[in-house]
């Protein structure tokens, strides 16, 4: 008894170091996985923080150019500054519509790329070119045939009916370009890449402030017509730089890299007016459909 006693007590005390050593691989391997979630983690986080912030200034960046064309033509004449109210909203908050193909643009993009289907991805950023360069032309034209009746319908001061017309009347020809710019920007963010479109972001507000700074309080003198130039050039400027950008991220299915002017003329102007598939097209309005109708409502 004494010797199957002693027998059993050291095959118990073999199992317990036995289960002991078991049990250190399976610990480890826990502390490797929590290690491994916490470094997944960080670098979520640290992605997030370098598309969002750049994300964050592109759409920033409006209303304080904004700001500051306001404070810029308010030091010319009070009539001028509450001119530029109706006229602002009538050329900037007109363009609110369009976020639904910026969206649209975003989202169809990122699946394409997702999907590694590169071909739809050019057909979905010609599509949205196409649709923002039609929609924000036929924009312009609204804004530059009917500008009284509509500042009259926002209830304009009679006294600031002239300088309104004379700002909307430049600032509508930025439309279409400004609706284009929006487009390329979405379909690069739906790339990931947020610093494209916020380089020429900057770019095109470093602009629009020196030539606030020079056109109205400068010699020229040109008040409120000063301050609709310069924020015309600088739309316009940053549309050709969001155009070279898409060029850029090769998602025109061609070839941007040519030796010539010339032949990079011809090519972007075949890309611009090649026809996209009638499925990205329908894709297209399905998705601006619903969202067309929330920012209607």
């Amino acid at each position: 008894r004494a010797v199957s006693s002693s027998s059993s007590s050291s095959f118990e005390s073999a199992d317990a170091d036995s289960s002991h050593h078991n049990d250190e691989p399976s610990t480890s391997t826990s502390s490797s996985s929590d290690d491994e979630d916490i470094s997944n983690l960080n670098n979520f986080q640290r992605r997030m923080r370098t598309f969002t912030l750049p994300a964050l200034g592109i759409y920033v960046s409006g209303p304080l150019l904004s700001l500051v064309d306001t404070s810029i033509v308010g030091l010319n004449s009070p009539t001028e500054l509450a001119a530029l109210g109706p006229s602002t909203v009538l050329c900037d908050v007109s363009l609110f519509f369009f976020n639904a193909l910026s969206v649209a643009a975003t989202s169809l993009v990122a699946a394409s790329l997702v999907n590694g289907e590169r071909r739809e991805t050019s057909s979905v950023v010609l599509c949205g070119v196409q649709v923002g360069a039609v929609a924000g032309t036929i924009l312009m034209a609204i804004l530059m045939v009917f500008p009284r009746t509509l500042l009259n319908a926002l209830g304009a001061p009679a006294a600031t009916i002239e300088p309104a017309l004379a700002y909307t009347s430049i600032r509508a020809l930025s439309v279409p370009f400004q609706v284009v710019a929006m487009v390329t920007s979405s379909c690069i963010l739906g790339k990931g890449n947020a610093y494209g479109p916020l380089r020429a972001t900057a770019i095109a507000a470093v602009v629009n402030l020196v030539g606030d700074i020079v056109l109205c309080l400068g010699p020229p003198q040109m008040g409120i017509r000063g301050a609709a130039i310069a924020t015309t050039a600088s739309v316009i400027l940053q549309c050709l730089l969001m155009l070279r950008q898409t060029y850029a991220e090769y998602l025109f299915p061609f070839e941007w890299y040519a030796k010539s002017l010339a032949k990079r003329v011809r090519i972007m102007a075949s890309g611009v007016f090649a026809r996209p598939s009638k499925q990205v097209v329908a894709n297209f309005f399905t998705y601006m459909g619903p969202l067309s109708f929330i920012l209607l409502t």
